[in-house]
């Protein structure tokens, strides 16, 4: 029996961000699976010109579509093409797998009002659609959670070096008329730690005064000090669905849909975040106890009696300042923790039961399947586009 010819694709995706080196590697993981596929890569930066080589023929393209010529420069191959961009281009309408932008931004905001912190700024970048499609995200969830909410307005659109030092100028003078504590979500790492550099340079504290939120990349977030807490988008799983779709369209089958949003996992908090922003003593010690406590079993009698408390004026101070039960607290902590290390290691299920606080893996199995509607595995390979 003759083997399988290969399907030839080409992937044009940036390999000098986590996020396009993980989209690749769920790209890869469904390939293994499902291929053969002989795959078309090229190294390349965010900011340089995408493009297949003259002369290439095959049956589909994965891409991150930015503009209109990039679109015709693909059109023009006439074979299946997945958009993996958050970018809204006027008139392209390639079926598009990307991260659910009001998503992302309550998962942001959201991290801000756990640490007691109500006022959020966006820092994003200057007439850009896409930026401004995440800003009015997060105004929506601002909205939502009852929160302030800021925009940092750039002035112009220069990569020039003496430009780029009078913007960050303009990004410290910003961040001192902010009230303080404020949370800031930057588009990107780039400008997360262009923001976390100016406030230290300006005196003004990370994480008390400013917590800085971006996406999450370990290497660039690992590189200000402090690091910088980030977003973790599912760009595995952004891959993988895209692959999926491109043969499902190169065996001639009809979508079921054109669009394919996907919500971030969490955020991996570092220190730019690490900060609680509640007046409240007594509260904000038992959510300092909650999150040092989220490896191990932990019930609402525990921290009321660690904090000589009565049970009733905690529950009530609880629930005006976080919106929520200090038993629900508990639980919400174990569960982040629970789908942090099955979203981001290869802790055996076992392990990570044992490592946030449930016990046993059945009792975690049963947590995460009314949470996500999946098995522990079935997440994991959800989250590593496996």
């Amino acid at each position: 029996m003759l083997p399988k010819p290969a399907v030839r694709i080409a992937v044009l995706v940036d390999t000098s961000t986590a996020w396009g080196r993980r989209l690749i590697h769920g790209v890869l993981s469904y390939a293994r699976v499902h291929g053969p596929w002989d795959m078309w890569l090229e190294a390349r930066g965010q900011a340089e010109s995408l493009r297949l080589p003259d002369g290439w023929c095959g049956d589909g393209i994965i891409a991150r579509v930015t503009s209109e010529t990039m679109a015709r420069h693909l059109s023009e191959r006439e074979v299946p093409v997945v958009n993996v961009s958050g970018i809204r281009v006027q008139g392209v309408n390639f079926p598009r797998v990307c991260t659910d932008n009001d998503r992302f931004a309550e998962v942001a905001v959201s991290h801000f009002f756990d640490r007691g912190i109500r006022n959020i700024a966006y820092v994003g970048l200057h007439s850009r659609a896409y930026s401004l499609d995440r800003q009015e995200a997060v105004e929506r969830a601002c909205k939502q959670f009852g929160c302030r909410f800021e925009v940092y307005r750039q002035s112009h659109n220069s990569r020039s070096t003496a430009r780029w030092e009078i913007e960050r100028h303009k990004i410290g003078d910003w961040l001192t008329q902010l009230p303080k504590p404020t949370g800031v979500l930057a588009w990107g790492v780039r400008r997360g730690n262009d923001v976390i550099e100016e406030s230290i340079h300006r005196g003004i504290q990370v994480p008390e005064e400013i917590a800085v939120l971006g996406d999450d990349d370990e290497l660039l977030c690992e590189a200000v000090q402090p690091p910088l807490s980030g977003v973790n988008v599912p760009s595995e799983q952004i891959g993988l669905e895209a692959a999926a779709i491109l043969d499902q369209l190169i065996k001639g089958a009809k979508l079921a849909q054109q669009e394919i949003k996907l919500a971030p996992t969490g955020v991996v908090c570092r220190a730019s975040t690490d900060v609680l922003a509640i007046n409240d003593e007594e509260v904000a010690e038992a959510i300092r106890l909650i999150r040092a406590s989220a490896a191990h079993p932990l019930t609402v009698s525990d921290i009321v009696e660690a904090l000589a408390i009565s049970r009733r004026s905690l529950e009530r101070r609880f629930k005006e300042i976080l919106h929520r039960t200090v038993g629900e607290e508990i639980a919400r902590v174990h569960l982040e923790q629970a789908k942090l290390l099955l979203g981001t290691t290869e802790m055996s299920v076992p392990a990570v039961a044992e490592a946030s606080g449930y016990g046993s893996p059945e009792y975690l199995a049963t947590i995460i399947k009314r949470n996500t509607g999946l098995t522990p595995r079935q997440y994991r390979r959800f989250c590593q586009g496996k």
